[in-house]
């Protein structure tokens, strides 16, 4: 798959299919990797085929799409739609809440990201959903940015201390 001619116009957006998920948990697998780096409180992932059946497992219960360039994987995205109930804090919600969006590396800053969201605005707008939520890792500041540009904003922050 070479990427040198790439045409954002040639990407194609569709649901998961099986046959997609063997190109789907290396995209994931290099996503945890970088992770991994980052914060050492994400385990760094063990041999691949352990690490794609958790994968497709973890994927169960979520409307998942692909991105796909030539016929390959190059990103992908999961959510779920759920209702938060109203509590003595909080009013009745109606969130379409993404999980895990990871994009090949080699297609970074290509626009498939926007695309993939773009997808998920859209499922949202036909499903009156309320609001799209989603978490970003401190270290992240790429995919924070990525996602301001997008329209997000910060709605709060989890702190961690470590304790020696």
């Amino acid at each position: 798959m070479n990427n040198s001619k790439f045409k954002i116009e040639e990407i194609e957006i569709r649901e998961v299919r099986e046959e997609d998920y063997e190109d789907m948990a290396k995209i994931f697998y290099e996503s945890s990797l970088l992770h991994n780096k980052n914060d050492k409180t994400f385990k760094k992932p063990g041999n691949f085929k352990s690490y794609k059946e958790d994968v497709i497992a973890s994927i169960q219960g979520y409307q998942v799409y692909t991105a796909l360039y030539e016929k390959n994987v190059v990103g992908v995205v999961q959510f779920l739609e759920r209702k938060i109930a109203e509590s003595s804090e909080m009013t009745t919600r109606n969130p379409l809440t993404v999980k895990d969006i990871a994009i090949k590396k080699d297609f970074h800053k290509k626009g498939i990201g926007a695309l993939l969201m773009n997808k998920v605005f859209e499922i949202a707008k036909e499903d009156k959903i309320d609001e799209v939520i989603l978490n970003v890792w401190g270290f992240n500041e790429k995919a924070l940015n990525f996602y301001k540009k997008l329209g997000f904003d910060i709605e709060y922050y989890a702190l961690r201390r470590e304790i020696k």
